[in-house]
């Protein structure tokens, strides 16, 4: 960094190297001895730049204060220029290096925790990125003195002595935030907390209990601890008082773990929702953070649930789902690593047909393909275009209209025609493909290949409706795997506009109404006649 660049990022000022060879250029972070938490944007001037910020330091030990440096992006979702995989290192006044760190935070982000080691500070929270370590004083315990933080872009090499840090790194990416969060020893500490959602991911109209686990402050430890969630987003209060006595959900009173047990409403949007939630003691400290909810729409179709059984892997012995169009959302599980699971689907409206894994609900690597009513294939996407493992296929070779088989594989399993020639070709993984192998023209006769581990799956589907092959005068109506008196009251229930959890269309007769006429249409099939 040179002097005019450091002056206009914080100010004060950049300042020339004293004695013992100390960098020749830093930024002076100023002395600090009082709880508060600094912060800086890092900007390399050239790819392998180191950037330096001197800083005056309280003392923090094991059981009392502490000193927590890490990086943050400048915004989310990460930026180009944003640094994805940065290092910091610490050195003394001496130009001894005390600790440097490279992944300890949130995916490559980086971290170091000085000092108290409980209660630990909750982890930082980066959207896009995997957890990273909470802090609980891992660097050790840290003297009152003058500092160095040395901030470089991955490959860095942090030497033992001498201020010596050199990067290889050669890319285009500078920027980050360099976080100095200061809690001095003896100084009053905030309580803290760490929020969860169990589950994390529930289906519109199902619950979640909601927890805040709280660390109680120090200097003097908390009295009166109270907590509430913002649930505004979600149709709920903005203010809603979490519990720790046994009541909402609460599991055990007086633990220290608030909870609240929310129920969601079928008609709140689905998405992943951020719930922001305030934790507070009666000596007038506090502390935020969020909870991160997903709120998915039921599926039409279960594999398991409704299905009944394992879905099978050619026309012959695919599941033909039923239900009240439009058919936006099916999920299953694939058991073994040569399960193929096939449906039969509408493709009801082909220029805007579309059908994706690309979901939190979907655990592992999936392909999707499409075949005609007689098995040919029609279209086929292993790896998403736009990223990740999971797939998804668009109406842009859909020659129209029609019932279609859709399949779900996990890599690497592949369909062959009956001389064992595969329909489309291994490569290349991330383009949504017409058949290109050498069995192009042919059916779907059997699969070849094993996948990895079993996984879970959603597809979500637009432009699609229900098989229009589907068995609509099943009398099992409440899918019970019997055919009695039970099923007419469901019928009655699903027509006067109740829960159909089984998701049958309650036009039984299929005369484009749901009336009296169903009902003695289903009487009849139940007693041994003719399906209408």
């Amino acid at each position: 960094m040179n002097l005019g660049r450091a002056i206009g990022l914080v100010g004060c000022g950049a300042l020339a190297a004293a004695a013992y060879a100390q960098p020749s250029s830093f930024t002076d972070l100023g002395t600090h001895t009082t709880a508060e938490t600094v912060t800086r944007t890092v900007n390399l001037v050239a790819a392998n730049d180191i950037q330096w910020f001197r800083i005056v330091l309280p003392d923090v030990a094991a059981n009392d204060g502490y000193i927590d440096i890490f990086t943050t992006p400048t915004t989310t979702p990460l930026p180009a220029t944003d640094m994805s995989d940065q290092e910091i290192g610490v050195y003394n006044d001496a130009g001894n290096l005390v600790r440097s760190d490279d992944d300890s935070g949130p995916g490559l982000f980086s971290q170091l925790s000085f000092g108290q080691t409980a209660p630990a500070r909750p982890a930082t929270v980066i959207t896009g990125q995997t957890a990273g370590l909470a802090f609980s004083g891992q660097s050790g315990p840290l003297a009152a003195g003058t500092y160095w933080i040395a901030v470089g872009r991955f490959n860095v090499t942090f030497n033992a002595t001498g201020w010596s840090v050199t990067s290889t790194y050669t890319g285009t990416q500078r920027d980050t935030v360099l976080n100095v969060r200061i809690q001095p020893a003896g100084a009053p500490i905030p309580p803290s907390g760490t929020g969860a959602a169990t589950p994390a991911t529930i289906n519109q109209g199902d619950a979640s209990l909601l927890t805040v686990t709280a660390n109680p402050g120090a200097n003097p430890t908390s009295t009166g601890l109270a907590c509430v969630i913002d649930l505004s987003l979600l149709g709920g209060s903005g203010t809603q008082t979490m519990y720790d006595d046994g009541t909402n959900g609460d599991v055990s009173p007086g633990d220290n773990i608030f909870s609240y047990n929310f129920q969601s409403s079928l008609s709140t949007p689905g998405g992943t929702y951020s719930l922001p939630w305030t934790l507070s003691d009666a000596e007038s400290r506090s502390a935020t953070g969020n909870i991160s909810l997903r709120l998915v729409t039921p599926p039409q179709w279960d594999e398991t649930a409704n299905g009944g059984s394992d879905a099978g892997d050619l026309p012959a012995s695919a599941q033909v789902p039923s239900g009240t169009d439009p058919f936006a959302v099916l999920a299953g599980f694939s058991e073994s690593t040569t399960d193929v699971d096939m449906y039969r689907i509408r493709v009801c409206d082909a220029a805007n047909f579309s059908a994706t894994t690309t979901n939190p609900e979907t655990t592992g690597d999936t392909q999707l393909f499409l075949f005609n009513d007689q098995g040919v294939g029609v279209t086929y996407n292993d790896d998403n275009p736009a990223g990740g493992l999971t797939s998804r296929i668009t109406g842009q070779f859909v020659p129209g209209n029609g019932d279609y088989y859709i399949a779900l594989a996990r890599y690497n399993i592949d369909p062959v025609d009956e001389g064992g020639q595969l329909l489309w070709a291994n490569t290349p993984f991330n383009v949504e493909r017409q058949p290109d192998g050498p069995g192009a023209l042919g059916s779907v006769a059997t699969w070849t290949g094993t996948g990895g581990s079993s996984l879970a799956y959603r597809i979500e589907m637009t432009g699609a409706c229900f098989s229009s092959t589907s068995t609509p005068c099943d009398p099992d109506f409440n899918q019970d795997g019997n055919v009695d008196q039970d099923d007419l009251a469901y019928l009655v229930n699903v027509i006067g506009g109740g829960e159909n959890p089984t998701n049958r269309d309650p036009d039984f007769n299929q005369d484009g109404n749901a009336d009296q006429d169903d009902y003695a249409a289903l009487v009849n099939v139940v007693a041994g006649g003719d399906c209408p």
